[in-house]
């Protein structure tokens, strides 16, 4: 094992990391369970449905009006252009319909939960929607249908008697069926699970891939900042709570364990901790990479620790300039802008499709997608029609193979000193 650290070293580094204000905090939020993970319900996909339900519906009792659903449209508009959802049904009049809320919503828009699907397109009387959205617009007669399947533990199955077709597929048949009438516009598609978005799987092209962090960051952290009462506040904060919460002791599997997301204040405090502990983190990663069996798992041990280590010192020379990982990501982009001066977002975002190890956030970010404590490092720049971007530079050097890729479909020369 190549561990650089000796006993010595690691039990010190383990008394320090105890009392580490980082770890304390840490511990202290993580050791308050949620009311749904105390009750055993914090995976039950029908409590999740539920309470975005709740969130999302104009006159439930959180007093927040129309702000969640225009908040969740938002999101929509934001995700819908990202390169993972380039197939997506997402009629280009609602991206800036929905971004800048030109619009206003009539108060019979509705959301339901576990709706039932009726005896059409193969479904049978037992068949449910998981959330089911109607919105009106007042400038409009015609009401649009989002159908939103949402996968807590479970992935997508096969539906059909005859085991061929998939759930979202037959969903879709469902939604073409169920509207095909003048008084609905073609529905909109939302697939909805707590992977990292570039690892959601759906079978059915139409759906725009959503992410559990993807809700948190656009729609559940925003409400709890903006609730004014302390009933809804609570139920909010209780339940972003519930999606940090693992559940591993609760059951055997990892699988059901999974964290769903996390909130801006547990990141940063997360990554104040492996900042300072990245030795720690890299004996141990070490160890288990080499006690595993599974190649898979063991490969993605030695991912993890290739992106914790803090002894990578590499710098990268391009263009006859000497470079930092961070400062060479930022290079690249600041490159590119000025060999494509009139660029805009969209396209800037597909040809720098990566998703970095430390945060999980993609290269090019808008403003509303930078996290706080991001914004604090990455590089602001403004594009040529005024659009304002920043440049994620928390690059680690489990990153800079892709990277690296990604400047040879530029051609540009990188080579590592």
């Amino acid at each position: 094992m190549d561990v650089d650290m000796n006993e010595k070293e690691i039990r010190n580094a383990i008394v320090h990391m105890s009392n580490s204000k980082e770890y304390l905090a840490l511990k202290r939020y993580f050791s308050e369970e949620s009311v749904l993970k105390t009750l055993g319900v914090s995976r039950d996909e029908k409590v999740h449905s539920n309470f975005l339900k709740w969130l999302l519906s104009p006159n439930a009792n959180h007093e927040l009006d129309f702000a969640p659903i225009q908040k969740f449209l938002r999101m929509l508009s934001a995700v819908a252009n990202e390169e993972y959802n380039h197939k997506c049904f997402f009629p280009k009049e609602y991206h800036d319909k929905f971004l800048f809320e030109d619009y206003t919503l009539c108060d019979d828009s509705k959301v339901m939960a576990e709706e039932p699907t009726g005896c059409i397109a193969g479904f049978d009387k037992k068949g449910r929607i998981d959330i089911l959205i109607h919105l009106h617009f007042k400038d409009s007669d015609k009401i649009l249908p989002i159908i939103i399947e949402n996968k807590v533990l479970s992935t997508e199955n096969r539906e059909d008697k005859t085991g061929t077709k998939m759930q979202t597929q037959k969903y879709y048949d469902w939604g073409t069926v169920k509207y095909n009438k003048p008084q609905f516009e073609n529905p909109i598609y939302v697939f909805l699970c707590p992977d990292f978005e570039r690892d959601i799987k759906c079978s059915c092209d139409a759906f725009i891939k959503v992410s559990y962090q993807n809700l948190i960051n656009y729609v559940i952290e925003p409400c709890s900042i903006a609730a004014s009462t302390a009933h809804a506040k609570f139920l909010i904060e209780d339940y972003l709570r519930c999606l940090s919460n693992s559940t591993l002791d609760q059951t055997n599997s990892v699988k059901e364990g999974k964290i769903m997301g996390f909130t801006d204040i547990e990141l940063e405090l997360l990554r104040k901790f492996h900042e300072k502990n990245k030795d720690l983190f890299n004996a141990v990663l070490t160890m288990l990479e080499h006690d595993e069996e599974n190649d898979e798992v063991r490969k993605s041990y030695r991912a993890a620790r290739s992106g914790s280590s803090s002894h990578d010192r590499s710098t990268y020379v391009m263009d006859g300039q000497i470079y930092k990982k961070g400062p060479l990501m930022v290079a690249i982009v600041e490159k590119y802008l000025e060999q494509n001066p009139g660029v805009d977002v969209h396209t800037l975002k597909r040809v720098f499709d990566l998703s970095l190890v430390f945060n999980h956030k993609p290269i090019i970010l808008l403003p509303k997608e930078t996290p706080n404590a991001l914004k604090a490092k990455a590089p602001e720049k403004e594009l040529a029609d005024r659009t304002q971007i920043y440049i994620n530079n928390q690059v680690q050097i489990g990153d800079m193979e892709s990277i690296i890729d990604l400047c040879k479909n530029l051609k540009y020369d990188i080579e590592k000193v």
